[in-house]
């Protein structure tokens, strides 16, 4: 006979997913390790030697534990076999070889699975017949066979995981295995981690989740969220407990959740995590305990995974009524602009548009300037700022318009800041108060420094009228008057005569015509002198215009040169305009000498009548 069955021990973790091991679950990896001691099952009414039932079965079986009825190769020759143990732990295991003899003896462990085969016996433990002691597990591959057909279902597929023979020559002849063998098949390449689904449709605070694994797989999972969410709960089973990013309960696989959030919570959404896994078996393959025996895959110790990690998301919709809000933008009420005149009567303007009033309803926006450098209330004469105004919204949305009127003599170069309040019914429902935010801001401009200045008014020095006569030595006086000058300060003014008709300096014999004056300043506001003296005797009929700057510290502070100025002009008198003296010498003369002969003619008259 082939003895087919028979299994060694490996120290592999099955690996799940997502389920810590199960509390008190006994640590096997020195059940793995090591020589064991392997020993053939035989048989006897019904009942394996180590005391396991085989129950009905499709199968035959001697009392040497030799199991028949299972496949024939092409030829037809039966395949048998035989269930052995790996006594040293009394666990069970499983042959890897055909054709050679049962494992009797002791061996070693040999690490040389792949890792494909691995997680494929992994998976066939779950799903396929295992021992420990004289504890029974069949997966769901299995469930509905007996003990033997069971056993014989789930070693056959270990022979396929672990193929030492050709297998395509041997035909399973009983359609009822067959059809196990078929489903463990295709059984053993899935993923059997745990599932994670979210039942429930809606968008509520409280949603159903459904924690599996695929073919019915038993095991623990821990949940928690991918955040914390205040005053979450989870129940399962009737039992309610908090819940948060590192909190959590354990939980079976599979089981239903009920995840809760408290109702008012604003509209958000997390993740729901459970980890751990389903029930798995260690397992670990041994060698040959001598030649043409048979090498044996050991069944070690039965744990639940924790690595496997299922997530499913929990969206959840608040309806939160809309909150009134405020933004203001403060102007001068005169030309809309940010800046207002530092003057006692001025006005600015806040536009305070709103969102989600109430139509219909009776509302106070209440505003008050704020002094941005103080961070305090505004305080002009002794009060604050402040100006409410009521109103009755038409609409959701709109705008409302605050004035304020005040004083603002005192505040030059201050920023002021508009503060808004809104409320009804004497509560305030909405707030606009930000001391950085330009919309709320109107700048007073601040105290430009005033400027010195001059104008000035030229006469003749000899009558202080606007005309001079066209002669040698004439002497035109401008006088200088200037405002916003710094006592105590010294200025000089400086100025020069311009010929109107050519707008350029008049110049007499080569030089062009000036005058200087050098003062000090006694108060801010004054006049001073400056004489141009000068030969007109050529510039008969010309129009001169004086013009002048005003200095201090070698720069020009203030300028008076306007060509068409009339207060700066003084007309030379035609020639046409002044008396011929040689005429008025010859008729004096030629009077005198009348008189005379007329006196000498009286004189010889009665000279003669005597």
């Amino acid at each position: 006979m082939k003895k087919w069955f028979g299994v060694a021990g490996t120290a592999i973790v099955l690996a799940q997913v997502l389920i810590s091991p199960l509390t008190g679950a006994k640590v096997s990896a020195a059940d793995l390790t090591g020589t064991k001691q392997f020993e053939p099952v035989t048989w006897s009414n019904g009942t394996w030697s180590d005391g396991i039932s085989t129950g009905g079965s499709y199968l035959n079986i001697d009392n040497n534990g030799i199991i028949t009825g299972f496949a024939k190769d092409q030829d037809g020759n039966e395949w048998n076999g035989q269930k052995f143990k790996n006594i040293t732990d009394n666990s069970l295991a499983y042959c890897l070889n055909f054709s050679e003899m049962t494992p009797d003896g002791e061996s070693n462990p040999v690490d040389d699975l792949t890792n494909t085969q691995k997680k494929e016996l992994s998976n066939l433990l779950k799903l396929g017949y295992t021992e420990i002691g004289t504890t029974v597990y069949k997966g769901q591959g299995v469930t509905t066979l007996s003990n033997i057909d069971a056993f014989t279902a789930t070693q056959w597929m270990v022979h396929k995981i672990i193929p030492t023979e050709d297998m395509s020559k041997f035909t399973i002849t009983n359609p009822q295995l067959a059809a196990a063998t078929e489903n463990l098949s295709k059984w053993v390449d899935e993923d059997l981690s745990i599932t994670l689904t979210k039942t429930s449709t809606d968008d509520s605070h409280s949603q159903m989740f459904k924690l599996a694994a695929p073919h019915d797989l038993t095991g623990k999972a821990k949940l928690t969220l991918d955040k914390d969410v205040s005053g979450a709960t989870v129940t399962v089973d009737g039992k309610t407990t908090n819940i948060s990013s590192t909190e959590g309960p354990e939980v079976d696989v599979p089981s239903t959740i009920t995840l809760n959030i408290p109702s008012g919570t604003a509209t958000n959404s997390a993740t729901l995590i459970a980890t751990g896994g389903t029930t798995e078996f260690t397992f670990m393959k041994y060698d040959r305990p001598s030649a043409g025996q048979q090498q044996a895959l050991v069944i070690g110790d039965k744990t639940v995974g924790k690595d496997e990690v299922a997530k499913a998301p929990f969206n959840w919709s608040t309806e939160v009524p809309a909150v009134p809000e405020i933004h203001t933008t403060a102007v001068d009420n005169s030309d809309g602009d940010k800046d207002i005149e530092h003057s006692n009567n001025v006005s600015i303007k806040d536009s305070v548009s709103y969102t989600n009033l109430t139509p219909g309803e009776s509302y106070q926006v209440t505003g008050t300037l704020m002094d941005k450098t103080t961070g305090k209330e505004l305080i002009v004469n002794g009060k604050t700022i402040t100006t409410s105004k009521d109103f009755i919204p038409t609409s959701v949305n709109g705008t409302v318009d605050v004035i304020f009127n005040f004083d603002a003599s005192n505040l030059a170069g201050k920023d002021l800041v508009v503060f808004e309040k809104l409320a009804i019914n004497g509560s305030v429902v909405a707030v606009h108060e930000d001391m950085n935010d330009v919309g709320q801001t109107v700048s007073v401009k601040p105290n430009q420094p005033t400027m010195p200045s001059i104008r000035t008014t030229a006469t003749d020095k000899m009558d202080g009228d606007k005309s001079i006569d066209a002669t040698n030595n004439v002497t035109i006086v401008d006088k200088v008057e200037y405002t916003n000058l710094t006592p105590g300060q010294r200025y000089t003014v400086s100025g020069k005569l311009m010929d109107k008709s050519t707008n350029t300096p008049l110049v007499i014999n080569g030089q062009e015509i000036t005058g200087t004056a050098t003062f000090l300043a006694t108060a801010v506001d004054g006049s001073v002198n400056v004489e141009f003296n000068f030969d007109a005797s050529n510039l008969g009929g010309k129009d001169l215009v004086v013009f002048e700057n005003l200095e201090t510290d070698g720069s020009v502070i203030a300028t008076h040169a306007d060509i068409n100025d009339s207060g700066q002009t003084v007309n030379v008198k035609a020639v046409s305009e002044l008396p011929n003296t040689g005429m008025v010498a010859t008729a004096w003369l030629s009077i005198l000498g009348l008189v005379v002969i007329i006196g000498l003619s009286v004189f010889a008259f009665k000279k003669e009548t005597k």
